[in-house]
């Protein structure tokens, strides 16, 4: 881990810990009820997200996601640290498909429990074009992080590992054409380790659910009487690539 005050002296020090294996470790940006909050991947395949007391120390996790779609069917991991909205973390994956395909997707984790994922792209908001797919190692676009800048989500990544360059797109669209779950409340994986310690998850209101926040038109998610939000299933017409 690298620590620094000014970007000019760093500190290197370990991670350490059982679960302190494989790659894509993330850090939270902010601590989450009073502990630090990690993402991980320690089986090459699953999103996890882990609490530790100290930075440097995690021993255990949790499963958040895992490959659902046919473009992520071989591995999904992260890309980079969660970006925290209004709406919730925002977390950028990368999913690798047929014929190792790497492509570029999102989803977004409750603020005040990041175990639960509140909403999924169901398709890649970034996968190699034309110009990016052959190189190194072909066919694929990877990120190790993004930044929002005036509701724009700006992405750098590279190309097939001979090249990089950025993309960016309005937030709101990315957030608007995410599949959710009622009210945003979301059914564990079976498979997910019992939580003990962590926050615990409200009971849904019962009733009517309030509208969207999210603009409407073209597509976007819109709340409907039985509740459920239908999600506008590609958004590549708004990313601009630099």
């Amino acid at each position: 881990m690298l620590e620094t005050e000014d970007f000019l002296h760093f500190k290197v020090s370990t991670l350490n810990g059982p679960e302190v294996r494989n790659k894509g470790f993330a850090l939270f940006p902010r601590m989450v009820n009073g502990q630090f909050a990690m993402l991980s991947r320690q089986d090459n395949e699953n999103i996890y997200l882990m609490y530790s007391d100290q930075p440097h120390f995690w021993y255990s996790k949790v499963l958040i996601a895992r490959p659902t779609y046919p473009w992520e069917f071989v591995q999904l991991g992260n890309c980079g640290s969660p970006i925290e909205t209004e709406a919730g973390w925002l977390v950028l994956t990368h999913g690798v498909g047929p014929m190792r395909k790497y492509a570029i997707g999102a989803f977004l984790l409750d603020l005040d429990d990041p175990s639960r994922v509140i909403g999924r792209l169901e398709t890649p908001l970034l996968e190699p074009n034309a110009n990016e797919r052959e190189g190194y190692v072909p066919n694929v676009v990877y990120s190790c992080g993004a930044l929002m800048h005036d509701r724009e989500l700006v992405i750098p990544y590279a190309m097939s590992d001979y090249a990089s360059t950025f993309a960016t797109v309005p937030v709101d669209d990315v957030l608007g054409a995410m599949t959710r779950t009622t009210a945003g409340y979301s059914k564990p994986f079976p498979e997910a380790t019992p939580r003990t310690s962590f926050a615990p998850v409200p009971t849904p209101p019962a009733g009517p659910l309030p509208s969207s926040n999210y603009p409407t038109g073209d597509g976007l998610a819109v709340s409907t009487p039985d509740g459920t939000i239908p999600a506008r299933r590609c958004i590549k017409s708004s990313i601009t690539r630099a």
